[in-house]
């Protein structure tokens, strides 16, 4: 009984399937549509996060930039307080030795170093290149990063002594 109640509903079915085919059709495609977009969200979601991980991993999941500001209370109006963090941070001044010294003495610090980021260009044999950055760092910066430099080698403590020159 039970089996040709089911064998009746799929002759049903296939005789309105066949009857109606631009609306079948659509509703396939529609089915398909929707299956590849979802499959695509979600594997772009997965790359990125995936990627961001990667990046993370390279330079560590325990470094911290300290970097020189001052909170100011002229930030946006109707924020929340963490929007009013980012939003009237003023990065202006500089760190010192003293502070670095300060910040290598904290406890569970393991590394740190000095880095300054300076815009500008460079000037060699050939013509002068522009847009470069530029980072100054202490010697132990290879330590701290766990990443090596795609072209060139970084500066080694020896060569990071005053040298006398003429030109």
């Amino acid at each position: 009984m039970i089996l040709s109640l089911t064998r009746g509903n799929i002759k049903t079915a296939l005789a309105s399937l066949r009857s109606n085919r631009m609306r079948t059709f659509l509703t396939m495609l529609g089915v398909i549509v929707g299956v590849v977009s979802v499959v695509s969200v979600v594997s772009i979601g997965e790359g990125v996060k995936r990627q961001i991980s990667q990046q993370i991993d390279t330079v560590g999941k325990d470094l911290i930039v300290v970097r020189p500001g001052q909170l100011t209370s002229n930030g946006p109006t109707g924020l929340s307080d963490v929007g009013k963090l980012f939003g009237s941070l003023n990065v202006n001044g500089s760190l010192n030795n003293k502070d670095l010294s300060l910040i290598q003495k904290t406890d569970g610090v393991h590394l740190a170093t000095a880095l300054s980021v300076v815009g500008g260009g460079v000037t060699g044999t050939d013509s002068p290149a522009t847009g470069i950055t530029v980072l100054g760092a202490g010697p132990n910066l290879p330590e701290v990063l766990k990443t090596p430099v795609q072209y060139g080698t970084y500066f080694t403590s020896g060569e990071d002594e005053p040298v006398n020159m003429a030109i």
